[in-house]
């Protein structure tokens, strides 16, 4: 059937009423031509195809049948992998899979067999799962360790600088939420503008990507993100304020 200047195809209900108005199919002859393109075929240049059978519809769409796409199918090539699955009552799928064997082997012994019952393919896509989830975890907390410790520096250098600020202002009655509350603030406002550019620079790649980059998900995940990230940073700060607080007056300014 895959041989000759002729070939056989099957073809879907869909291809019959859609193309053919419902006439009759078998022994009708189709090629192939370029898109756009409606040259007859040469004869002996051009491959034409033979319809033999019709099939009925992988799809159904009984509210508009014409959203159905038609379909042509054609032999397998001994290139050709396929996939079928096989639904086994009352017996065991192993005991079955070696009568399989046994019978492809009698109609092709060249054909290659994978037997894989539905325990079993489910089993690895768990697995895929697992490891796919794994991953993306690992990924993302690497990447939160990393943000935490790029404040966590920042936070420290900020605060190490404002020492004869604090020293000032506790040494003039500021108490210890005051004092949390100007490092906590200028954190905040750092993090705010850092969270603007990037949601800013965010949406400009992806409307340069026609919504390729982000998609709907994407969209939906950026301000559960960016809020992520203000909370990883303001946990980040808290190490640089309680050294803050530990500060004395008279170190402060005898440092300066």
């Amino acid at each position: 059937d895959s041989t000759g200047a002729t070939q056989a195809i099957v073809v879907n209900r869909a291809f019959v009423n859609q193309l053919l108005g419902g006439a009759n199919a078998v022994g009708r002859r189709v090629y192939y031509v370029e898109a756009g393109g409606r040259e007859a075929a040469r004869s002996g240049t051009t491959t034409q195809y033979e319809i033999v059978g019709v099939v009925t519809d992988l799809g159904t769409n009984t509210i508009q049948p014409d959203l159905i796409e038609p379909v042509i199918y054609h032999s397998l090539r001994s290139s050709t992998r396929a996939t079928a699955l096989i639904r086994v009552r009352g017996n065991d799928p192993l005991q079955f899979s070696s009568r399989l064997r046994d019978l492809t082997s009698a109609l092709d012994p060249t054909l290659r067999l994978r037997i894989v019952t539905l325990s079993e393919m489910k089993r690895q896509q768990m697995i895929g799962l697992r490891l796919m989830l794994l991953g993306s975890s690992l990924v993302v907390g690497t990447v939160l360790l990393l943000s935490a410790a790029g404040i966590y520096a920042m936070m420290s250098f900020a605060v190490s600088q404002r020492r004869k600020e604090i020293g000032i202002r506790a040494a003039m009655g500021a108490d210890a939420r005051q004092l949390l509350g100007s490092i906590f603030t200028r954190a905040a406002l750092q993090l705010a503008s850092g969270v603007a550019v990037g949601i800013v620079l965010a949406l400009l790649i992806d409307r340069a990507s026609d919504g390729e980059m982000l998609g709907s998900l994407g969209l939906g995940l950026l301000p559960i993100t960016a809020l992520v990230m203000v909370l990883v940073g303001l946990f980040a700060t808290l190490g640089p304020a309680r050294r803050g607080l530990r500060i004395q007056p008279t170190e402060a300014l005898r440092a300066e």
